[in-house]
C-alpha cells in the first residue's frame, strides 16, 4: 500500500483486517471500533468519522497503478498465464456514474449494476482490478486487458484465460489480429456438437457406479489451422467414439443405495488453445 507509515495507509488496513473480520458499511465500521481493540491494533483514533474513511480511498485510489504495477511485476512473468473474470454488483443509489441496468448476476431485478473486472496470475492472486458501467457486457472488457499488461507491466505477450461468454469469435479474432496475446477457454455445446459429427472430439464413457454417464472431449488446434481443431487421439482404456457410446441418463430418478458414494464423475469440458498457448504450457 504505501512504503512508510501514514494515517491514511493504517486507516486502509484497518479497513481490509474490518472487512475480513465483520463487513459492514463504513458508518457501521466506525461505530464497532470504538467497541473493538482493531484501532488499538493499527494505531488510529477510536473517533474516526465516515468521511476519514472515504478520504483514506480516495488516497488509495491515486496509488492503485502503482500497487498493481508491482503486483504484476512480482507474479506475472513472460508469457505467463493471466486469468480474467468480470463479476457485478447492484447499486441502490442514485448518484454513481457507473451504476447502469444490465445483467444482475444477483437476480437483483430493477436495480442498476456495477461490473467489476478481476485479472489474477496463474495462481489466482489478485493482481488488478478495474469498474465498468453496468451495462457493458464480458466480451467488450477482455481486449483492453492485453493492453494494459503489455503497455504499463513492460510484457510482450500473455496468455489470457477466460470462459465462453468472455471470449467469443470476434474477441479472438481482434486477438489474432493484434498480436501479443493467446487465449484459452472453452468450447459452446453446439460447437461441440459440430466437431463431434465431424469426428473431431473423442467422447468416452467414464465408469462408474451411479448409471450415470459423462462425456469427455478433448479439442486441439493445430498451428498451420487453429479454426480447424484436430482431435487428440483418446487415451489407453477408454471407448473409442462410435455412434451413440454413451447413453442419456433416465429421466426417471434412480434409487440410490445409502451405502453407495454420492460423489458424482466430473465432467471434462473442451477447451479451445491458441497454439502459442499451448506450447507456453507444455514448457512450464
Amino acid at each position: 500500500v504505501a512504503r512508510e507509515r501514514c494515517p491514511e495507509r493504517d486507516l486502509v488496513l484497518a479497513m481490509v483486517a474490518g472487512r475480513i473480520l465483520r463487513p459492514n458499511s463504513k458508518l457501521a465500521a466506525t461505530r464497532w471500533w470504538r467497541n473493538a481493540t482493531l484501532p488499538e491494533e493499527f494505531a488510529i483514533a477510536d473517533d474516526v468519522a465516515p468521511e476519514d474513511l472515504y478520504a483514506a480511498m480516495d488516497w488509495l485510489d491515486e496509488r492503485q497503478e502503482g500497487i498493481q504495477g508491482r503486483l504484476a511485476r512480482r507474479w506475472i512473468a513472460e508469457g505467463d498465464l493471466v486469468l480474467r473474470n468480470l463479476s457485478s454488483t447492484w447499486h441502490e443509489g442514485s448518484r454513481c456514474p457507473l451504476a447502469r441496468f444490465g445483467c444482475s448476476r444477483d437476480r437483483k431485478r430493477g436495480l442498476p449494476q456495477i461490473n467489476f473486472g478481476l485479472l489474477c496470475d496463474r495462481g489466482g492472486r489478485p493482481v488488478a482490478v478495474s469498474a465498468y458501467p453496468g451495462n457493458i457486457t464480458d466480451k467488450e472488457t477482455l481486449l483492453p486487458g492485453p493492453d494494459r499488461l503489455q503497455r504499463r507491466y513492460g510484457l510482450s505477450r500473455v496468455v489470457m484465460v477466460g470462459d465462453r461468454g468472455m471470449i467469443v469469435k470476434a474477441t479472438i479474432a481482434a486477438l489474432r489480429e493484434r498480436g501479443g496475446a493467446d487465449w484459452i477457454t472453452a468450447l459452446k455445446s453446439q460447437t461441440i456438437r459440430k466437431l463431434a459429427r465431424q469426428g473431431h472430439s473423442t467422447v468416452s464413457r467414464t465408469p462408474n457406479t451411479s448409471r450415470r454417464c459423462s462425456r469427455s472431449a478433448t479439442i486441439r488446434t493445430s498451428p498451420a489451422s487453429a479454426s480447424s481443431p484436430a482431435a487428440i487421439p483418446a487415451s489407453p482404456g477408454t471407448a473409442p467414439a462410435s455412434g451413440r457410446s454413451c447413453s442419456r441418463p433416465p429421466k426417471r430418478r434412480l434409487r440410490r443405495s445409502p451405502h453407495a458414494s454420492r460423489a458424482e464423475p466430473s465432467r471434462a469440458r473442451p477447451t479451445s488453445v491458441s497454439p502459442s498457448a499451448r506450447s507456453s504450457t507444455r514448457r512450464r
